[in-house]
């Protein structure tokens, strides 16, 4: 009887089955979204977060064919994307918000 091979777990090789059978990539985002998630919750709040990691997540998988990277050859969806995407996310703040005037300091 031929045995059945069981499904890969490891990011490289579910985002390498994931070039043929998109929905794979469901497996990365399960994986790794609520860490991605926590992370941008304390960078930028709860409004924000969902963005970033859904930005986060399109970036990874748009970038899925590029090649595998990142440490133990997953894809880079890892907390250092969530700084990128959270500018892109907060609005502007206008250039001087916050800060003193020249030639003030208090």
């Amino acid at each position: 009887m031929r045995s059945v091979a069981a499904p890969p777990t490891d990011d490289a090789a579910v985002i390498a089955a994931s070039l043929d059978d998109p929905g794979r990539f469901a497996q990365v985002y399960e994986k790794h979204a609520g860490k991605l998630y926590g992370y941008a919750y304390r960078r930028v709040g709860r409004e924000i977060a969902e963005d970033v990691v859904a930005d986060a997540f399109v970036a990874a998988f748009r970038a899925r064919r590029g090649g595998v990277r990142g440490p133990g050859g997953g894809l880079g969806v890892r907390p250092g994307m969530a700084p990128t995407a959270g500018r892109r996310a907060r609005p502007a703040r206008p250039q001087g918000a916050g800060r003193a005037p020249a030639g003030r300091l208090g």
